[in-house]
């Protein structure tokens, strides 16, 4: 029976060798022809085929969106937001698609620098499944990060929460395309820089709380409470010296949504570990603190502002238990070898 206790935990690692990934072929080309350069920076059904479409940034400064296709290459550039669009010296830091303005058409959210740290966001309206490119809309404020895309007022339409300053987090909906603004949370958040945030169920009433990652560093509950959040729980972060991003998952099946964290005890990560923090605690328990590996000792590889370190979950045995991948550096040498790992959640009698 898989409903275990915390005790009953553990992360077995497994490599993704060469020996080990016999059975895996490249298929780049049949995918995408010659033009496969590029980041994967989101996916989405862009014409309403019910086919997942891909969105890419190139050189971050143009999107391209490859449709899906029922022949070779299977994923084909059709749809192009260029630099000459956008304002010079924007720099593309993020895409996210979904429908803003409630019509049923994909809209597709960018977020942006442009000569300044503050983000930027860019909304460019979908129109007979695709995009009308030369309509778009800026939104009228700036964030400091990058956005939380929510369905905030709970009318099934996704809006943009973010924070406008050090101390002040608002909501903008985009219904009918008009942008209206409003404070999201009724006290001040330090929202930390990158942050983690997530919009997801934490107290099992089948309606999506809100989980901030605040300066201090703290995690932050905020409970919905119909068209409004309450705060009822501050998590200190003061297990280690150097802490990554937080995931929110259900580790163990128990219907409630866990918090795992990848840390370092220095800069240099060579010593690594994995904590979790169940709901309504405040204790974090180290599940993974052993990293060897056929006698190598493995660790993470440091983070930056522009690349944090996050772990990857999915099911990637098909147990019906989250695991993580994650990149991992050799640290017993100074090779510096960096290899991929999957971490699978197992049962320990």
């Amino acid at each position: 029976m898989w409903a275990f206790k915390l005790n009953h935990l553990a992360f077995l690692v497994f490599i993704l060798g060469k020996y080990n990934t016999v059975a895996l072929q490249d298929v780049t080309a049949e995918l995408f022809g010659s033009a496969n350069n590029g980041t994967v920076a989101a996916f989405g059904d862009l014409n309403s085929d019910k086919q997942t479409d891909i969105f890419i940034i190139r050189e971050q400064t143009e999107l391209l969106i490859f449709l899906a296709d029922s022949t070779s290459p299977y994923f084909k550039p059709k749809v192009k937001i260029t630099k000459d669009i956008l304002p010079k010296g924007t720099v593309i830091t993020s895409v996210v698609p979904g429908d803003y303005d409630g019509d049923s058409q994909m809209d597709v959210l960018l977020t942006a620098q442009i000569s300044s740290s503050v983000t930027t966001v860019f909304i460019f309206w979908g129109n007979n499944q695709t995009l009308d490119l030369g309509d778009r809309v800026m939104l009228s404020k700036n964030l400091t990060d990058q956005p939380l895309v929510m369905d905030f007022n709970g009318d099934m339409i996704p809006d943009v929460f973010g924070a406008i300053d050090a101390s002040s987090t608002e909501v903008c909906f985009l219904t009918n395309r008009n942008q209206v603004w409003q404070k999201a949370l009724n006290s001040s958040v330090h929202m930390r820089i990158p942050h983690s945030n997530a919009f997801i169920d934490l107290n099992g009433d089948f309606a999506a709380d809100l989980f901030l990652t605040t300066d201090g560093p703290m995690f932050e509950t905020w409970i919905n409470k119909v068209h409004f959040y309450s705060s009822t729980q501050s998590i200190t972060e003061s297990i280690v010296s150097c802490s990554l991003d937080v995931s929110v998952t259900d580790l163990d099946g128990d219907g409630y949504q866990d918090h795992l964290l990848p840390v370092c005890s220095e800069e240099s990560c060579k010593t690594s570990a994995i904590y979790l923090a169940k709901p309504g605690s405040e204790q974090w328990v180290s599940i993974l603190s052993d990293f060897n590996h056929k006698e190598t000792v493995w660790g993470f590889v440091p983070g930056n502002t522009n690349q944090p370190l996050v772990l990857h979950l999915g099911d990637y045995n098909l147990d019906g238990f989250p695991d993580a991948l994650v990149i991992l550096r050799n640290t017993s040498d100074s090779s510096g070898l960096e290899c991929a790992f999957v971490l699978l959640v197992v049962k320990v009698m």
